[in-house]
């Protein structure tokens, strides 16, 4: 028979492995197997395995009873009430995003509408407005007639024929 120094495996190790892997040693841990078996042959550690395979039998006999149908029922109800609820709030919130999406666009319209066109009250009938023409005082084909100036049109405009 062996020594506890010589198989490596403790009766501490032994006892908590038992406890772990149950009293089949063929459940635990390959490396330790072996030496298992061999101690295994000691009347105390032959008792530990006793024990370990009494409540394996007692675990392997417990049977956990399946839910009464009106448990599985209400789970089953409640739980598609909650999905048609988050169903709900997810369309709500796409509409409200699509409906805020809508309307910031119509604002932007608006603002670029007000900045680019002026109002009528401050445009005259000739199209003048308090700061000038709304068209450019000179085509570019007048800026390059002798005398023409960005500032002063009227010699350009005078000699056109």
């Amino acid at each position: 028979m062996m020594r506890e120094g010589e198989t490596g495996l403790s009766e501490a190790r032994f006892r908590a492995l038992a406890q772990a892997y149950g009293g089949e040693i063929a459940r635990w841990p390959g490396a330790v197997q072996a030496q298992a078996r061999a101690m295994a042959e000691r009347a105390e550690l032959s008792a530990v395995l006793a024990e370990a395979r009494a409540v394996d039998a007692a675990l392997d006999r417990f049977a956990l009873a399946p839910p009464a149908p009106a448990l599985a029922a209400r789970i089953l109800r409640e739980t598609g009430r909650g999905h048609a609820l988050r169903l709900a709030i997810r369309r709500a919130l796409i509409g409200a995003g699509l409906l805020g999406v809508g309307l910031a666009g119509g604002l932007a319209g608006a603002a670029a509408v007000m900045i680019a066109v002026p109002p009528p009250a401050l445009t005259g009938e000739d199209g003048t407005t308090v700061f000038g023409m709304l068209a450019p005082d000179l085509a570019a084909a007048d800026l390059n007639r002798p005398g023409a100036s960005p500032r002063d049109p009227a010699p350009a405009m005078e000699r056109e024929p």
